[in-house]
């Protein structure tokens, strides 16, 4: 009946980013015995390489498996800027995105090699756990059903495991690297007594713990260390046929370890103890001096230290309950200025302005981003992107600041180096192209710095290397200045007069600076450091650098000439008693092998509407007397998602079934839904004076819906931006209706449009922000309504939500206010008035209005980071509040209505049964003020599932 109908004014602008490619992009599919490869028409020859590599890694990564996953899509997606892949069960494939990362915190293997071998890694961990009672989900419910009966296994074992699998299939992968382990070995040496199990595993807002990549790589590596090899095979095929449980990882582990994972973790972690504490005492660590503050009251970083003048040095600061933002520091180290806001995790700077590569979002198509340059003036403190719609990565200025040199990375992988002039005019800042260098075919250049006017210094990946070289502008000719080595070297930067390079390098273990003359020559160690550094800057007879520590990166700084005691290998290389028991695969080929490009031959054309249904699966619900089924699909490329549902009424015993179709491949969003079927209701007739009788009775509703909308991503710098705008057709078909009331509609049709926009800026958080703290938010609508019978109605809407810092860090005051009204049109049954979300109030009962208007506030405060619980029951990290008020007038039938309510509400942030989601449950109390008859004494449960 429509007095239950929910009129949502924008009823497409609430969906989720899915994954969208341009639409005039062209694919094709190549399918193999073990995956279907689906690929732009321009990348043929990568395709080539993943079908071709994917062999090498199947024999590598399933080697100690014994189960060999069923074929697989795999979509290689060119136009994002990412530097990721993914797996997924909904639906089931792999997604590779192929720009490589600009630094080597992933190690220096070739891109496509490293990725492909770590998400296969989960493919076979998903095939590993599809046995027992997790294949009978998985057949019962599809893949919703075989996900969700993995709920027991922790996120360190598949990002451990997989991490593992990059390192020992391979000369490259993360184990390998120095950088990889560095907060852990912080936190071990540091701390007196481990933090428990499930401090590590849940994270905090009090501390910096490593997140569930180096964790769950320590963990797998030491069990397999203890146990052997096959340990989590036999662990994964114990869980798959307990999965209801959720204790059923850390039961199958105990089974077979006789450990349980608290313990095994203790044990594991007291052993990297003692051998950081052996790898130190052969270091001969020196303590640098340290320029910022030390004093610091939670983990905060200081990174990229430049000097600008005076003995002031420019950095950016972050911290847990800050975001990025250039501060300046001067000779003691005091911060005596904040210029601003930034999203720069890097920048090069000339003194009068900061650059930096700023990602920038395609304005509709989520699967297409840029890395564009920005440009930071320190002494207007604006901040201006100066391309557009480009590929940069790795920028640095020239010794006069009047040029830019960048690494170039385009959608058809071709790699170049790109040196642009900088002008400026009225303030406005711009860079015009120079000259080119491209690379030869699977080489990545890195961090390109001038040298002096006529000369660059980058690093060549290549081949799983990495090589520094030396490019000359005037003849375009390249010499090398030290070859081609499986060091990692993320930084190379040159001396003030050309003839030294100083570059970062893990050769011994820990991330050092080395000095190395330009013309080549054996390298000499500058630094030794404890835990490792990042981004270096030369000044003169001084080296700047951000040393890491445990509470954070600190600006630190050395001398040029410094020769410390060269040290050997002393890499933690806690995987290489297990090397023996791996198997070679000889993954290290597919860095330079050439694929057979003849297998192109056999691909055919794809398209966004290929593979239409591949069914996701299917899941119950329940809302009070109303019982549903609803099934889901979605294509490979998610342009196309449809579901069908069906729903039982219990208490009038009737059906209804639904149908949802979504189309996101073109520029608008199109979208129909219908819900067709019987429905019920109860009417009280009078038997007596004193008598009523409840009869209940039966009509057919029909509800069709057609939804365009346009959703528009205008981010840009540290502001998320979105503009969407929607219009709908809908109509509601009423048959045999015996009964209405005054607000019902009888038998015939109800037709209404419906439009809107909305538009929300955010500024980005910080790790412990639970809100933004500077938000807006805003939106406006339409409907109006038709009918035969001469019905009309109609109803505008608007609404408004401002968000601001409060007097401490991560508070929040939020101010919002919202308007509807609605046309009175009356005829012989009555009035019609839509419902609207906008007329619920703390503390009052929910009445439909005429018209209606309310402003509300709400002060938002964290309580607490209490770090504690019931091992292995619950884990609460954090404790907050707020309070409201709301004022609101209404008007219904020519009389007004006020309202005024305030309230109190209280929330835990935790994490129960040692499962991978955070849980948010509070208690809310609200009084109405204002007697009105509606009034009421409000309370109630809060609770936030992260699904």
């Amino acid at each position: 009946m429509c007095r239950r109908i929910l009129i949502v004014i924008f009823l497409l602008m609430s969906l989720g980013a899915v994954g969208q490619h341009p639409f005039s992009l062209k694919w094709r599919v190549l399918k193999t015995n073990n995956a279907k490869v689906i690929y732009p028409s321009y990348l043929g020859f990568d395709a080539a390489r993943i079908v071709q590599g994917l062999d090498r890694v199947v024999k590598g990564d399933t080697s100690n498996i014994g189960l060999l996953p069923r074929r697989f899509p795999i979509v290689m997606s060119t136009p994002s800027n990412t530097s990721n892949g993914y797996t997924t069960l909904s639906p089931y494939k792999m997604v590779l995105y192929s720009r490589p990362m600009d630094g080597t915190s992933l190690g220096s293997g070739e891109w496509y090699q490293t990725l492909l071998t770590h998400e296969y890694r989960h493919i076979v961990q998903y095939r590993l756990f599809d046995q027992g009672f997790t294949r009978f989900g998985h057949c019962v419910m599809g893949p919703i059903g075989w996900s969700a009966l993995m709920y027991s296994v922790p996120q360190w074992f598949y990002e451990g495991d997989a991490v593992y699998a990059e390192t020992v299939l391979s000369s490259q992968g993360r184990g390998r690297t120095a950088s990889f382990d560095m907060s852990t070995s912080a936190i071990v040496q540091d701390c007196e007594i481990l933090y428990p199990y499930d401090k590590m595993l849940h994270r905090s807002y009090r501390d910096m713990i490593p997140n569930h990549y180096p964790f769950g790589y320590m963990l797998v590596t030491g069990a397999r260390r203890k146990y052997g090899t096959d340990i989590f095979t036999k662990v994964a095929r114990r869980q798959s046929w307990y999965s209801f449980w959720p204790y059923a990882f850390g039961c199958g582990y105990h089974y077979y370890t006789g450990e349980r994972l608290g313990q095994s973790y203790k044990a594991i972690f007291n052993d990297l103890k003692d051998v950081y504490r052996k790898r130190s005492e052969s270091l001969h660590v020196v303590d640098y001096k340290v320029v910022n503050n030390t004093n610091k009251r939670m983990y905060t970083n200081y990174k990229s230290p430049i000097p600008i003048d005076d003995g002031r040095l420019l950095c950016v600061k972050s911290s847990m309950s800050k975001t990025y933002r250039f501060v300046v520091l001067d000779s003691l180290g005091r911060e005596v200025e904040t210029l601003g806001h930034t999203d720069a995790d890097g920048f090069d700077s000339d003194g009068k302005k900061a650059v930096y590569i700023t990602e920038v979002p395609d304005v509709r198509w989520s699967e297409r981003s840029y890395s564009d340059i920005a440009v930071f003036d320190i002494e207007s403190r604006v901040c201006q992107i100066v391309t557009d719609k480009c590929k940069y990565g790795s920028v640095a200025l020239s010794l006069d600041g009047n040029k830019l040199v960048a690494v170039d990375f385009s959608e058809n992988r071709v790699c170049k180096l790109v040196v642009l002039e900088i002008l400026k005019d009225h303030g406005q800042y711009s860079v015009r192209p120079v000259k080119s260098y491209y690379s030869k075919p699977m080489e990545f250049f890195r961090c390109p710095q001038f040298v002096d006017d006529n000369r660059i210094v980058y690093i060549s990946n290549y081949d799983n290397k990495n090589a520094i070289r030396i490019l000359d502008l005037g003849s375009m000719t390249t010499s090398e200045a030290l070859g081609y080595t499986s060091e990692n070297i993320p930084e190379v930067c040159p001396s003030e007069d050309g003839n030294t390079l100083y570059y970062i390098s893990d050769r011994n273990g820990i991330d050092n600076i080395y000095r190395i003359p330009s013309s080549g020559g054996e390298p000499s160690q500058v630094t030794n450091v404890r835990y490792g550094l990042s981004e270096i800057f030369v000044d003169g007879k001084r080296i700047y650098f951000s040393s890491y520590s445990r509470m954070g990166y600190n600006i630190a700084y050395c001398n040029s000439d410094d020769v410390v005691e060269t040290n050997g290998p002393a890499g933690l290389n806690y995987f290489a008693p297990l090397l023996p028991k791996e198997p070679s695969a000889s993954l290290d080929a597919m860095a330079t092998e050439i694929p057979d490009t003849s297998l192109l031959s056999k691909s055919k054309k794809y398209s966004q509407l290929s593979d239409p249904f591949r069914f996701l699966g299917w899941m119950p619900n329940s809302d009070g007397s109303n019982y549903s089924v609803t099934a889901f699909t979605a294509n490979n490329l998610e342009t196309l998602y449809t579901s069908v549902s069906e729903t039982y009424n219990s208490d009038f015993q009737y059906w209804r079934t639904g149908v949802a179709v979504e189309y996101w491949g073109f520029y608008p969003v199109i979208s129909f839904s219908a819900s067709l079927g019987e429905t019920g209701d109860n009417v009280m007739v009078p038997v007596s004076f004193t008598k009523y009788a409840i009869i209940p009775y039966y009509w057919t509703e029909n509800i069709y819906s057609g939804i365009v909308s346009l959703p528009l991503n205008l981010s840009r710098l540290w502001y998320s931006q979105g503009l969407t705008f929607s219009v709908g057709a809908h109509c509601y078909s009423i048959k045999d209706k015996p009964f209405h009331d005054a607000i019902e509609l009888p038998d015939g049709n109800l037709g209404f449009l419906s439009a809107g926009v909305s538009y929300s800026l955010a500024r980005h958080t910080a790790y412990r922000d639970f809100k933004s703290p500077l938000s807006v938010s805003m939106s406006a609508g339409v409907v109006g309504g038709f009918r035969s019978n001469s019905v009309d109605a109609s109803m505008a809407s608007a609404a408004v939500s401002l968000t601001v810092p409060g007097f401490f860090r991560q508070n929040y005051l939020t101010l919002s206010g919202n308007v509807v009204r609605q046309s009175q049109v009356q005829n012989e049954y009555g009035v019609y008035l839509f419902d609207h979300s906008s007329f619920d109030l703390h503390g009052y009962s929910s009445a439909r209005m005429q018209s209606f208007a309310k402003v509300g506030a709400e002060y938002s405060f964290p309580m607490g980071y209490p770090d504690i619980g019931i091992p292995s029951v619950i884990w609460i990290k954090r404790f907050r509040g707020g309070l409201m008020g709301e004022m609101a007038r209404g008007t219904l039938f020519k009389h007004n209505y006020d309202y005024v309510s305030a309230g109190f509400k209280v929330l835990a942030d935790f994490c129960v049964l040692r499962l991978n989601y955070n849980i948010s449950v509070g208690f809310l109390l609200a009084r109405g003020l204002k007697d009105n008859g509606l009034e009421e004494t409000e309370t109630g449960i809060l609770l936030s599932l992260p699904f």
